[in-house]
């Protein structure tokens, strides 16, 4: 299991990584490097990361009949599979109890955009952010717009990430 000094670290790594020029390739969606500028990400990000659910939540926005809530079956929440037990959050207070339709669909994409890029991972994001914060921030960083971060951070193997200890000849 992954643990927040882990976050903390492969965060600091990417930030030695951009201050001293060195390209790596760790494949982290555009997403990653708007929040690092603080920039929200977006319904666009997500179909980046998750194609099928970015595309069903763009299909949900399109869809203009009125029978919306019984096409779609939805509810203000979020239901996923953690090691066989199934978990229900919800994205507005009650939100098991608010159908999606018409008049609310947008704040629905919008919570649920909000919950997968931050909610789920605020842990794990903010020790990363710490630890890229601490070797690369300022004006510096604020230069950059989140495409040109990405495309800086692309060819340190993702062995580095592995759980062995890290050595310098490996990082060389």
């Amino acid at each position: 299991m992954e643990t927040p000094e882990m976050f903390h670290m492969v965060g600091a790594l990417c930030g030695l990584a951009i201050y001293n020029s060195i390209i790596v390739d760790l494949n982290f969606p555009l997403a990653m490097f708007k929040k690092l500028l603080g920039q929200q990400p977006t319904l666009e990000d997500l179909k980046e990361l998750d194609p099928v659910v970015g595309k069903s939540l763009q299909q949900l926005l399109e869809y203009e009949e009125p029978d919306l809530d019984e096409v779609f079956a939805l509810n203000f929440e979020v239901v996923f599979d953690k090691y066989g037990e199934i978990c229900h959050v919800p994205l507005v207070e009650n939100g098991a109890s608010i159908p999606v339709n018409q008049a609310n669909k947008q704040l629905y994409v919008e919570k649920y955009v909000d919950y997968r890029f931050n909610k789920s991972c605020d842990e794990q994001y903010k020790a990363f952010h710490r630890g890229f914060h601490l070797v690369c921030s300022g004006f510096a960083l604020k230069m950059f717009r989140p495409l040109e971060l990405q495309v800086t951070n692309l060819s340190l193997s993702l062995s580095l990430l592995a759980p062995s200890p890290l050595s310098l000849s490996r990082l060389q």
